[in-house]
């Protein structure tokens, strides 16, 4: 069993949760019923770069991928447990330096799997990832240009070789909101498209919360639901799901949290891009299997 990740299987499912997919107009079952549930909790109190051996997968505890956008440019980033600014355990996610418009992305791999082995998560079909987070910096969404971070992205994917199923949501320091769409057009994701309608600012310096929701079912990857604090957006994008890239020979369930840095605004420093600090906690990834 995992130090800080416990996983959890029910014959039923939490009622609400049924309710809520029962009324979604994909389902095409009289009667949907949950046959499986699992839940991944604590995951910010996972081990940082230490790869953990379960008796049915492999998780490998908090990493951070460096997202360059110009060759040749660097970014500085930190990930610890901080447990003395709230008095509790949270993961600390930052930069910490570098050059503007590079992000830090902060990945943990909670199970993975050789392909042809045995996918313990293969027959799931359900997805619910939630988080409280707190933007240690500057955000002013009325004049953006005062805003100290370019914008906050969360993330969670699910790979069966040889597909991919991925969701991730993206707010940006103009108080817009936009989801990933990972189709391929001249070998190249989509990217971000904005949602309609969903124009909520991050609080800074305060605990915010997000859930994000969806399915993988009819070969497609489909949103259903994005909650900010206190605002919940149905959402109906449905997006067709991608094959990996060659080389991939893993299947793996990843949540990701990513810090976008901006162009340097303070001058109380010698970077190109702002430091930013951002603690995660109560990071969630609860999984369904429908029949």
């Amino acid at each position: 069993m995992l130090n800080f990740i416990f996983m959890r299987r029910y014959l039923f499912f939490i009622a609400f949760y049924l309710l809520a997919i029962s009324c979604q107009k994909e389902e095409n079952q009289a009667n949907p019923t949950v046959i499986a549930f699992y839940e991944f909790s604590s995951i910010d109190e996972a081990k940082i770069n230490e790869i953990q051996d379960e008796e049915n997968w492999e998780s490998t505890g908090w990493g951070v991928y460096e997202d360059i956008i110009f060759p040749g440019t660097t970014i500085e980033h930190a990930t610890t447990h901080d447990t003395e600014t709230f008095g509790f355990k949270t993961l600390k996610c930052q930069i910490t330096g570098g050059d503007a418009y590079n992000n830090a992305f902060f990945t943990n791999t909670l199970a993975k799997r050789w392909e042809g082995l045995d996918w313990y998560f293969g027959e799931v079909t359900e997805f619910e990832y939630t988080l409280r987070f707190y933007p240690e910096t500057a955000i002013d969404c009325e004049n953006p240009d005062l805003s100290e971070v370019e914008g906050l992205e969360f993330t969670f994917q699910h790979v069966m070789i040889p597909f991919s199923y991925g969701w991730g949501v993206q707010w940006s320091k103009t108080n817009t909101w936009s989801y990933w769409d990972d189709q391929k057009v001249d070998n190249k994701a989509i990217g971000w498209v904005n949602f309609q309608g969903v124009n909520e600012c991050i609080l800074a310096n305060e605990w915010n919360t997000l859930k994000l929701v969806g399915t993988s079912r009819d070969d497609q990857v489909h949103y259903l639901e994005l909650a900010i604090n206190e605002n919940s957006y149905p959402l109906d994008v449905q997006l067709p799901k991608v094959s990996t890239p060659n080389g991939w020979a893993e299947n793996f369930l990843q949540v990701g949290f990513q810090i976008n840095g901006n162009t340097a605004i303070r001058n109380d420093h010698p970077h190109g891009v702002d430091p930013v600090t951002v603690y995660l906690d109560e990071v969630e990834l609860n999984l369904g299997t429908i029949n």
